[in-house]
Formats: structure tokens, sequence, C-alpha cells
């Protein structure tokens, strides 16, 4: 059954513990809040700072240790999210899942849980090297693994259909 025509289309995939620790620290580290933030604000501190030509060689040691410490914060905050999605993803590790795509919802289904979401309960689809990533509205994510799909091909159409329908709610 293809994609582009749903009534009813089905995926069976295992979620290992790594899949779900690199989908998840993927998004993270290519977030560009949980970059530009941190680097935003030494450089700003600095201009501030070189504005006064006469204080600016004396904060300029003063500069060196804010950006080292907004350096530290960021690297702290990547440690501490890899620890707890090391966590996030231990919970679910080997757990077989079934996911049924329908005109109304996706329907989830695993050992632990089951689950109906409607299509108005998605944000944004988004594709990374080996994932589909479905963001849902509470701030959850629905991931796809590309070895869920027979082909590359059929992982394309799942992702065009998937962004045409969660643009249209």
């Amino acid at each position: 059954m293809s994609i582009e025509n749903v009534e009813k289309y089905q995926l069976h995939f295992k979620l290992e513990q790594k899949e779900i620790t690199d989908a998840y620290f993927y998004i993270f580290v290519r977030s560009p809040l949980s970059w530009i933030v941190p680097i935003f604000i030494p450089i700003l501190f600095f201009v501030i700072t070189v504005s006064d030509t006469s204080r600016s060689v004396r904060y300029s040691a003063l500069f060196v240790i804010v950006s080292i410490v907004f350096i530290l914060l960021v690297l702290l905050q990547i440690l501490i999210t890899y620890i707890y999605l090391k966590d996030v993803a231990r919970k679910y590790n080997g757990e077989s899942a079934s996911l049924t795509i329908e005109d109304s919802a996706i329907v989830v289904t695993s050992l632990s849980s089951q689950g109906e979401l409607k299509w108005t309960a998605f944000k944004k689809v988004r594709r990374i090297p080996k994932y589909i990533l479905m963001d849902t509205t509470s701030g959850g994510m629905l991931l796809l693994p590309r070895r869920a799909f027979q082909s590359s091909s059929e992982m394309d159409n799942a992702f065009q259909f998937l962004q045409t329908r969660i643009d249209k709610t």
C-alpha cells in the first residue's frame, strides 16, 4: 500500500536505547537556542566593554572569565541533557512498537502503552539522517526510525505525507 493514498498504513519496529538517545541528542545539539544564546551573551558583553576604550583593557580579563563561564555552562547543559536522555531511552530499550497512520489519527501501540494522537496534536515533522521526528503540542516527540520503512523512497513519501497532513491542521 502506498503512503500517498492513506486509509490505513502500518509500521512495526523496535526502538533501541542508542537510537532514542542519538535522535534526541542530535535535535538538542542542532537546536539554535542551545548554542546561539550562550555564545551571544559574551559577544554582547565584549561589545559593551570595548565601547569605552579606557575601560576595555581593564575589562578584557573579565570578558575572558565570562566567556569561559558561558562555554562551561553550554558543556554542562549538553552533559546533563545526555545523561537525562540515556535515562529516558533506557525505559524504551528494545520495546516493540506498532504505529498505524490513519486518516483521522496516528495510533501508537507498544508493550507499555497505547494511544491515539489526533493530527492536531502535532506541531511539526522533521527529518534527520536516520529518523523522522514528529513534535507534539505537549512537548514530546514521536520517533520513526529509517529501518521501519522498506526503502528510502517509502520514507521520503511518508515524510512528505506527514508534513502535508500536519501542515493542513
